[in-house]
């Protein structure tokens, strides 16, 4: 049987989602990171998935030999399938695997999501979609030149409880002018704007197959984009994908444990964070991975820390007490630097809040100093994670990682699937 690779690097909470979808739809994977790919990739794997994420910092992530070996994998025969961040590692301005490119910032609709209604093709993909109802998250849009890339699904309407920005499409529609708050935001935000632009894309790089898809079919309660997907993987892989299961079950319940001490501080540390977010109305949970923000609070960065402790968190009672004497130190520096920093990171959210009162607060322009200055110090300058974020981002992941290859956590098969097809 042939296997399944999903690439962790930069991913953070959308590798997480994607690798528990995997895993609800039965399919049978190993997480890989760059560094391993040249060790594995050709001779290992028929498929690799590359979830959300920024494209720029996966690129950067691989670098030249990682990039090498993934068009390399391809080029021989391995299919890719690239969810938003991962379709866009893989156009032109990425590693160049399709003659793709991204569309520029100043002419998409940069903050759409939610549910959409997309126009399909008919392909073997879609097998089983009776209404064609997805989701979307803050995607980019695709321009498209190439004749021999295949269009297999574009944009027909966003519905009504999908949010443009942190405005509820319902809402506008009734209420508001999407020329008025254009101007005002300074950004596209009219969803019929998107309307026709394509959402799904199919091509070829030398003898592999690539798919690259706006919509994350790899929501994890998204029924119907859990359907494609295992589609998705039966039509890459001509239903040879390995379904076996390798799942460790709770080995040590222990409570005295300083690994469960550590670990249930960063969990109740995050939690307070989300819970400061939802009582101060800078947010509110979409589902159960993913928050809605107001417009200039970094939402996604807190969901980001969030999702990474809680996953942790239930994954502890996996591990078993030589494994958690061994991730012992690192969980400690872990729990050492983010404690203080989400202490600092609150600090920021309420200034945030109080600058809300007073008119326009961006995700990179305030005209408050004190704000500004707390930003640069928790956050830097960069808008795809940067300065002391992104160091406490990289233990908790690297920490996940840690986790997950020792519990050798793979597809459940315990109870059937909830994909038929």
């Amino acid at each position: 049987m042939s296997k399944l690779a999903l690439l962790w690097d930069e991913s953070y909470l959308w590798g997480i989602m994607a690798y528990k979808c995997l895993k609800k739809i039965g399919i049978s994977f190993d997480i890989v990171t760059a560094d391993e790919l040249t060790d594995t990739l050709r001779d290992d794997y028929k498929i690799l998935i590359v979830p959300g994420g920024w494209a720029s910092n996966k690129k950067e992530a691989l670098g030249e030999v990682g990039t090498n070996t993934i068009r390399e994998f391809v080029y021989q025969g391995g299919s890719y399938i690239g969810f938003c961040g991962g379709a866009g590692l893989a156009t032109s301005e990425g590693i160049g695997l399709l003659d793709v490119k991204r569309m520029p910032s100043s002419q998409r609709v940069p903050s759409l999501s939610g549910k959409i209604k997309a126009r399909l093709t008919n392909h073997e993909i879609y097998k089983g979609i009776d209404e064609p109802i997805f989701h979307i998250w803050w995607p980019s849009q695709f321009l498209i030149d190439s004749p021999e890339l295949r269009i297999i699904a574009s944009y027909e309407e966003t519905l009504d409880d999908a949010f443009s920005s942190d405005l509820k499409i319902s809402a506008v529609k009734k209420y508001g002018d999407w020329e008025y708050l254009e101007s005002l935001y300074g950004i596209n935000l009219n969803p019929d704007r998107v309307i026709g632009s394509p959402l799904v894309i199919e091509g070829k790089y030398g003898k592999g197959s690539i798919i690259l898809s706006l919509i994350h079919f790899d929501t994890f309660d998204d029924k119907n984009g859990q359907r494609v997907l295992k589609n998705l993987i039966d039509y890459l892989g001509n239903g040879k994908i390995d379904d076996r299961v390798d799942e460790i079950d709770s080995q040590d319940t222990s409570v005295n444990h300083s690994y469960n001490k550590y670990i249930e501080e960063i969990h109740n540390s995050t939690k307070e964070l989300i819970d400061f977010g939802i009582k101060n109305f800078l947010w509110f949970w979409r589902n159960e991975m993913l928050l809605q923000w107001r417009r200039g609070i970094r939402g996604l960065e807190c969901c980001n820390l969030y999702i990474l402790g809680l996953e942790l968190y239930n994954l502890s009672t996996r591990l078993s007490v030589c494994q958690k004497d061994n991730l012992l130190k690192p969980l400690k520096d872990l729990r050492d630097k983010l404690i203080p920093y989400i202490e600092a990171l609150k600090e920021l959210l309420f200034l945030e809040r109080l600058e809300l009162q007073k008119g326009h607060l961006t995700y990179i322009k305030t005209e408050n100093y004190h704000i500004e200055a707390k930003r640069m110090a928790l956050f830097s300058s960069s808008k795809s994670y940067g300065g002391v974020y992104k160091n406490i981002l990289n233990s908790f992941d690297k920490l996940l990682l840690l986790v997950l290859k020792s519990t050798k956590i793979r597809a459940s098969l315990k109870s059937k699937s909830i994909i038929t097809v």
